[in-house]
């Protein structure tokens, strides 16, 4: 039953292959046979490649009656393409398909062909050409087809794209083949080129690291050869190396004296010329711990060489150590007279060294010079002495040797009566002199004492200057300057000052040294007999219509009667520099000529000017400090006290302190008009003046205005107004305090002369003048600037500044103080306390 169903499943499966795979239903068995074949796929001859000549393509099938269609355009092929008759013509690139019917039959699959037609790239070409060679090679590889690439190897493989692209000569320096073959885009490429190359010739001579010569010393000889790959030979003995001589490796180790020859191998290449290199190493000569000089009794003389392993040799005979009998090995002598050393030096394989003569003498031992001090005041005994037995002393002491110098004194003690330089020397008799010791001396004036000393007098001071030193002279200034270059330097010791002076002296004496420089400063603080400059007028206070415009009540006060003069000023600058006070500018009596100079009897009544405004601040402190009251002006900024001008340019007033100060514009305007409390000199008036500057309807007998008169009388100025033009008085500097008469108050020059600083500014450009009553106004600013109101103003050297109308006690100058100016100087105040 199982064989049965296997049977029937056969037959069904057999039976569905014939119906389904054949139709059988329409065309008879025969066609249906046909159409289960199919057409081979056409073929073409040549086949598809690159060419460099047009193609004739043939195109078949091994189907027998088949029709074939193609297409050159890319396109695949139907039953509608040009029906394949003759050969077709390729002359440039082009793609073929192809297709093969046959009725009844499977169309055949499409065939393709690709097919290049361009030209073909140069084959490279080898220069220097292939060959055989002596040196090495630069070989350079062209292509006559433009931007055509060029690869090659060395290795004897094929050249591709991808090998070494050629782009400078190729260094041949062995033997080797070069491989070349060129490319280019659209272009079949070239050939394979291919050069042999031998390199060969004469192998370069050896070359020595270390040239043949003496020496003194073992080295390390290097060979090397220029030829690359040369094997180099060499002998020690003086044989000729050949190729069975031993091989160069490493540096050879020359530690006697050594013929090296070298030759240079290489197959293929003639061996190369002999080099050779004498190496003689010769020991050096002997050295001595003392070369030849004068010695001292047993000296030990000490033998040494330099070349290690060497022998010393020596004779002390005179005779040749290489050839005496009497020659000493060893390395020590000790020197008991007159010797003369000869020694060499030997060591197997090496030269001898040369002979050294060495002579030595026995010589006293040097002398001791005391004291060995430097400097002295005083005259003294200086003692030479040896320790050599019956030796004697030669010494000079005019910087001659004393081994040779006819001046040289034979004996042991010098008197030292000014300053010399003493040499000196032992010798004694059979020997050699002694080497020369020395010794300075220098003596030097003592430093004069100045009596009485410095300090602050209230009277006229007689000065004496003493000297220590006998037989010394003193020269001194009284001006400030170095008496050791002042050409007004006087000699002397005594004298008398009656002002400020500083006295600088020093002493002098020949053959001696100048002594140091001694200072004294005296401040003579005493009462001129014309001026009392240091006086003070007390003002009691009251009511003022300050500028005829508010009322301001002033409290008591103390105001300078005279503008400071510049002998006062000095004076305190002087205390205030030597107590901590420091000054950006100096003050001058006249103009900036004599600035910061002594005064002197023409400008000691001075008022001082050329000063700088804070200048003044720091110079108010300092005297008040010097006369013993609290000073008023800190710095605006820490609260210190007011000690440099250099330090700040702002500074607060403590009124309260009843140190000197600058009057605020109130106590100046307060002192300059008053007459009697109720009364009061008009602003337009000089102060303590009987009319107005100008006042030309006020004719006197002289016919001259009364304003120029009543001027002249309290004024120092420059021009006045004639009531025609502007006339000069003749005055063109500011003069003397004190000269005119005082005002009201018994106060001086509070018009003209210089200009005076206030405190405080009222009204400025910046300001304006209160409207209400006010008490101890001073302006509105608490604190002090550089730029400042001025109470007077006069001028004598500016025109612009100097005429009658600028005294006028109404009259405010604004005072740029940032740097000094001639003519502007001050008036202290305090307050009443």
């Amino acid at each position: 039953m199982k064989t049965k169903i296997f049977f029937l499943f056969a037959f069904l499966f057999i039976f569905s292959l014939f119906y389904f795979g054949c139709p059988h239903h329409i065309t008879p068995a025969s066609e249906n046979d046909n159409l289960c074949k199919k057409v081979a796929t056409p073929t073409f001859s040549p086949e598809g490649g690159i060419y460099d000549e047009v193609q004739n393509v043939t195109i078949s099938c091994s189907t027998k009656g088949v029709v074939i269609r193609y297409t050159d355009d890319g396109n695949d092929p139907d039953k509608t393409s040009t029906v394949y008759t003759n050969p077709i013509t390729v002359d440039s690139s082009m793609t073929i398909k192809a297709i093969a019917y046959r009725s009844g039959w499977k169309d055949s699959d499409i065939a393709i062909a690709e097919y290049v037609i361009g030209e073909k790239v140069s084959t490279p070409i080898f220069s220097p050409p292939a060959g055989t060679y002596t040196s090495a090679q630069n070989i350079e590889i062209n292509c006559s087809t433009s931007d055509a690439v060029i690869t090659y190897t060395i290795d004897g493989s094929e050249p591709e794209k991808t090998s070494t692209e050629y782009t400078t000569p190729v260094a041949v320096d062995t033997s080797m083949t070069i491989r070349a073959r060129a490319f280019k885009a659209d272009f079949i490429d070239s050939e394979v080129a291919e050069a042999v190359y031998t390199i060969t010739g004469k192998i370069a001579a050896p070359i020595f690291s270390i040239s043949g010569g003496t020496y003194n010393e073992e080295m390390s000889v290097t060979l090397s050869c220029s030829t690359e790959e040369a094997v180099i030979r060499y002998t020690t003995d003086g044989s000729e190396p050949d190729e069975l001589s031993g091989e160069y490796s490493t540096p050879i180790n020359v530690n006697v004296s050594t013929t090296i020859k070298a030759r240079a191998f290489k197959t293929d290449w003639e061996t190369s010329e002999v080099a050779a290199a004498v190496y003689e190493l010769v020991v050096l000569a002997p050295e001595t711990n003392y070369q030849p000089t004068l010695l001292f009794k047993n000296t030990e003389i000490i033998l040494s060489c330099q070349t290690p392993g060497a022998t010393i040799k020596f004779t002390t005979d005179g005779s040749d150590p290489k050839e005496s009998s009497t020659a000493q090995i060893g390395n020590s002598y000790l020197v008991e007279c007159i010797t003369s050393i000869k020694a060499y030096a030997f060591k197997n394989g090496w030269s001898d060294s040369k002979t050294i003569i060495r002579n030595y003498s026995y010589q006293p031992d040097v002398p001791t010079i005391e004291p060995k001090i430097l400097n002295h005041q005083e005259e003294f005994i200086c003692k030479i002495s040896t320790i050599t037995e019956d030796a004697y002393i030669k010494y000079t002491t005019d910087d001659t040797d004393p081994t040779f110098s006819p001046t040289a004194i034979e004996g042991d003690t010098i008197l030292i009566d000014k300053s010399m330089n003493i040499a000196a020397c032992a010798y004694k008799l059979g020997c050699a002199l002694s080497c020369i010791t020395s010794q300075k001396y220098k003596l030097k004036v003592k430093t004069p004492i100045i009596t009485p000393n410095s300090g602050t007098y209230t009277s006229a001071q007689t000065i004496n200057i003493s000297c220590g030193t006998i037989g010394s002279t003193i020269k001194y200034t009284t001006d400030g300057t170095d008496p050791k270059t002042s050409d007004t330097a006087l000699i002397g010791n005594t004298f008398t000052i009656d002002i400020c002076k500083t006295i600088k002296a020093y002493a002098f004496k020949t053959g001696w040294d100048d002594s140091e420089t001694v200072v004294a400063t005296y401040f003579i603080d005493m009462v001129p007999s014309n001026i009392a400059y240091r006086d003070m007028v007390y003002v009691s206070g009251g009511t003022l219509m300050q500028l005829d415009t508010f009322e301001n009540t002033i409290s008591p006060y103390y105001i300078g009667k005279y503008e400071v003069t510049y002998e006062l000023w000095y004076t305190v600058r002087i205390w205030a520099q030597n107590h901590g006070y420091s000054f950006k500018m100096l003050g001058s009596p006249l103009d900036y000529n004599d600035y910061g100079d002594p005064p002197n009897e023409t400008t000691k009544y001075k008022p001082v000017d050329y000063i700088y405004t804070p200048d003044m601040v720091v110079w108010c402190n300092a005297y008040s400090e010097m006369s013993g009251l609290t000073p008023c002006f800190t710095d605006f900024y820490d609260g210190q006290l007011a000690k440099s001008s250099i330090k700040s340019d702002f500074y607060k007033c403590n009124f309260n302190n009843n140190g000197f100060r600058l009057p605020t514009e109130g106590e100046w305007e307060f002192a300059a008009r008053y007459q009697d409390g109720t009364n009061w000199t008009p602003l337009n008036y000089a102060s303590g003046a009987a009319t107005y500057h100008n006042d030309i309807n006020d004719i006197n007998l002289n016919g001259i205005p009364d304003g120029k008169e009543a001027n002249d009388a309290v004024a120092v100025y420059h021009e006045y107004w004639n009531g025609t033009s502007w006339c000069t008085t003749g005055v063109n500097k500011s003069t003397y305090v004190g000269t005119k008469l005082p005002n009201q108050l018994g106060i001086y020059d509070m018009s003209g002369n210089v200009v005076e600083v206030c405190y405080d500014r009222l009204n400025g450009p910046d300001y304006s003048i209160p409207t209400t009553p006010q008490i101890n106004y001073r302006g509105p600013i608490d604190y002090f600037s550089p730029t400042q109101s001025v109470a007077k103003s006069c001028f004598p050297q500016f025109s612009s500044f100097a005429r009658s109308e600028r005294i006028q006690i109404r009259f405010r100058y604004d005072l740029i103080q940032l740097y000094p100016k001639e003519n502007v100087g001050l008036r202290v105040a305090r307050n009443a306390q």
